[in-house]
């Protein structure tokens, strides 16, 4: 696969020649919707929270960005991609400077409810097919504003995580081969030409005639 794109992402070392197919990497926000959001609440003064979906080659992964703020600037920025992780890094960086745990853990259940709820709704299967790209990414901007963009750098969102370069080349490889050829057409072959090729004649199964 040959990727062309005016950025570089973690995956591209793995680029082997010029194989087919082409993905054109172009950034480009393809929808924007104004939609109430739930969201993780700042859980104590200079902590907050997000969340997102990364649409990778199919299928849909909810990402969440922890930080802390120093300076009015994030700073320490955490991004997980399992629940439990999260739940871990809640207990145990987190509740240590906030002492809110009880309060955190009943904002956490909602909000993973929300989020299932989001995945159905954000249409993101949709776009692998109207947009031809293997990347999707649905987050929330300001004002209640959800941004749908195909195509984005994932190492900014360290998905680097769940799958790793060379996986991370094959699966979009694939992905960009399935939707180059969706329906790719077995070509007909004869009875006569199958057996042709695997070393058969007409007389093979049966005895010739005399003189031949």
């Amino acid at each position: 696969m040959r990727i062309k794109s005016s950025f570089k992402d973690y995956y591209d070392c793995c680029q082997r020649g010029d194989r087919e197919p082409l993905y054109i990497r172009n950034e480009k926000v393809v929808e924007e919707l104004y939609l109430a959001h739930y969201n993780l609440n700042s859980m104590g003064t200079g902590f907050s929270s997000e969340n997102l979906r990364v649409g990778f080659c199919g299928k849909v992964y909810t990402a969440f960005k922890f930080y802390w703020w120093e300076n009015a600037k994030p700073k320490n920025t955490t991004w997980l991609y399992n629940r439990k992780l999260v739940e871990d890094f809640l207990t145990v960086r987190v509740e240590p400077k906030l002492k809110q745990l009880k309060y955190m853990k009943i904002n956490l259940k909602k909000h993973y409810e929300h989020v299932e709820e989001e995945n159905d709704s954000t249409r993101i299967s949709e776009f692998f097919q109207t947009h031809l790209t293997p990347i999707v990414v649905v987050e929330m901007g300001s004002n209640y504003k959800r941004i749908t963009t195909v195509n984005v750098r994932l190492n900014q969102y360290e998905f680097f995580k769940i799958f790793g370069p060379q996986e991370a080349f094959q699966e979009i490889e694939m992905f960009m081969s399935n939707l180059a050829f969706p329906n790719r057409p077995i070509p007909h072959v004869s009875d006569e030409d199958l057996a042709l090729a695997k070393g058969f004649d007409k007389w093979s199964f049966r005895k010739p005639p005399k003189g031949v």
